[in-house]
């Protein structure tokens, strides 16, 4: 009997430390953390950013951002708008509707002291992102995305703010319109896509401080 309720002891002893390593774990995972409440409203604004499908590249040189900051959270949901975008190496002007869709940016990993990895998609609730040249019959749309990265990193010099690079890879986009002066090289899936921006873009809450926690 002895040897029983040891064996027993240790089995909830081995347990314990398990649940405990992993609630440890949980809690140390990056979350993004406000002063000002459990949520705070953020707005963010991008720089020279630069949308590649089918070797055709969109520049959008300010495009902003709003979004809402939960206390805690691993993720952060922004929504763009984008305007004066072109389309690289011609004069054409080009919209850029995002739809609803939205980055959904999930922090995974601490880098440094203040350099925080996240992964991001775009998603869409019903209509596709589209990107339209103006003057002629030219459109691509991109529904979500999956399995590209985000680098955002949280200054130390500037207490509240962070600040995000945009490097994510592996877009697919379907260009459903290619007519006269439209660069595209017809129709059809475009997969290898790439959105990049050429310098650090700034996220900042509307009060308080909005600022990235853990290991």
């Amino acid at each position: 009997m002895i040897r029983k309720l040891t064996a027993s002891g240790l089995a909830l002893i081995a347990v314990s430390a398990i649940n405990a390593f992993a609630a440890s774990t949980a809690q140390a995972e990056p979350v993004f953390t406000t002063s000002a409440g459990s949520s705070v409203s953020v707005h963010a604004t991008g720089v020279g950013e630069r949308l590649t499908i089918d070797g055709v590249t969109t520049v959008c040189p300010s495009p902003h951002y709003t979004g809402t900051a939960t206390n805690n959270s691993s993720t952060l949901v922004l929504s763009r708008v984008a305007t004066h975008c072109t389309f690289a190496g011609t004069g054409l002007t080009v919209d850029v509707s995002m739809n609803g869709c939205a980055f959904h940016i999930t922090l995974t990993v601490k880098v440094s002291s203040t350099l925080y990895r996240a992964h991001t998609k775009f998603l869409c609730e019903s209509q596709p992102i589209r990107i339209q040249g103006t003057g002629t019959s030219c459109e691509a749309q991109i529904s979500q995305t999956g399995n590209e990265s985000l680098t955002t990193d949280d200054f130390t010099n500037e207490p509240g703010d962070l600040s995000l690079w945009f490097t994510l890879e592996g877009i697919t986009a379907t260009v459903t319109q290619d007519g006269f002066l439209c660069p595209f090289s017809g129709t059809g899936t475009k997969t290898g896509g790439t959105f990049t921006s050429e310098a650090r873009g700034t996220v900042t809450a509307a009060s308080g401080t909005l600022q990235i926690s853990g290991e």
